[in-house]
């Protein structure tokens, strides 16, 4: 008895499912529902690794992207478990629901591949101009190959709203539009960022010569900084707003005239207090050497002791005025790149 009422609780379910798509709309529509759940997965997981910030840890980059391949999971088994659509009582279509089930199985590789490669590389961007390049490129060629994907998912939808002659209204490239949003944030974003990670990078290496007290690299990554600095600020002229938004623009120029500031004023103090430094090493060793000093000798030590405490006294309201401005400047630059991807990054 208790196998009979199962036969016939089983059958319930299978009648009810096979009535609830009789229509070609509900159809679609269901399909949709599976791929919005996933493009919304998928935009949540995108931002984390559209741009290298603390706020977008490895933990959260990978809770994101188990979010959406569970997300893309639940939409396979959902859709592998649609009845075959009817046409009439003769005829069946099993193409929609397979290749809609495919674009699913292409989905997650896409992921497991070329997504994967983007948080790989994210790990490694600020540790050159070059890595940085390559991981800004690498993302956007990946939601290039999504778009792709969405449009044929989209051919197909098409296809079977015109077999079955369903109103436009419910035909929608909902996905491919998303996608066209997050490039076009993108190639904008990229294109600002790059200017500022050039010259960041090269005022790193001008603190890398302060630290070594390399005097000649110093003033070469100076020059180089300067010329950057100046290069970055002529092509943000030349760049238009991206959806009247210029605040972008406008805050990579503040850490630009920063740069260019650090390299008017800010270098001098310091390459005169390693030059100092090393002419009073000289003086010091010379005078310690000797046994005896005259009046005359002390007083021109102490003279020399008083230039060097000069330079350095010097050198040390340079070096910590730098790193307040710098630290405040970076602090807002770093708001407003989170600032302008949370407003121009699409949401469903």
């Amino acid at each position: 008895m208790r196998i009979i009422i199962t036969v016939i609780c089983c059958f319930i379910v299978l009648s009810t499912s096979a009535q609830k798509f009789k229509n070609a709309d509900k159809y679609i529509e269901f399909v949709n529902k599976q791929q919005q759940n996933v493009t919304k997965a998928f935009l949540k997981y995108s931002k984390s690794i559209s741009y290298v910030s603390k706020k977008n840890t490895t933990k959260k980059i990978q809770g994101n992207y188990n979010k959406l391949i569970a997300e893309i999971n639940d939409a396979q088994k959902n859709i592998d478990s649609m009845p075959v659509f009817k046409i009439d009582s003769t005829h069946r279509d099993s193409v929609y629901r397979n290749s809609t089930s495919a674009y699913f199985k292409q989905y997650a590789l896409l992921l497991s591949n070329t997504y994967n490669s983007v948080a790989t590389l994210q790990a490694t961007a600020e540790q050159s101009y070059s890595n940085m390049e390559v991981f800004l490129q690498t993302k956007a060629g990946a939601d290039t190959k999504l778009k792709k994907l969405n449009e044929l998912f989209y051919a197909n939808t098409l296809k079977f709203a015109n077999d079955n002659k369903i109103q436009d209204s419910t035909r929608k490239d909902i996905a491919t539009k998303t996608i066209d949003e997050v490039l076009a944030t993108e190639i904008y974003f990229k294109q600002v960022y790059l200017i500022f990670f050039k010259s960041y990078r090269q005022e790193q290496d001008i603190q890398n010569a302060i630290e070594r007290k390399d005097v000649n690299d110093l003033k070469n990554s100076t020059k180089s900084l300067a010329k950057s600095a100046q290069n970055g600020e002529v092509s943000l002229d030349a760049m238009a707003p991206f959806n009247k938004d210029k605040s972008l623009i406008t805050d990579c120029k503040d850490v630009l005239e920063f740069y260019k500031k650090e390299t008017d004023e800010k270098i001098d103090p310091i390459t005169d207090y390693f030059t100092a430094a090393q002419e009073f090493e000289t003086v010091r060793s010379t005078f310690n050497r000797k046994q005896g000093h005259s009046g005359g000798e002390v007083k021109a030590y102490k003279k020399e002791v008083s230039k060097f405490n000069k330079a350095l006294k010097k050198y040390n309201k340079t070096m910590n005025g730098v790193y307040i401005k710098r630290k405040g400047v970076l602090k807002k630059w770093d708001n407003a790149v989170h600032s302008f991807i949370d407003k121009n990054m699409p949401t469903l």
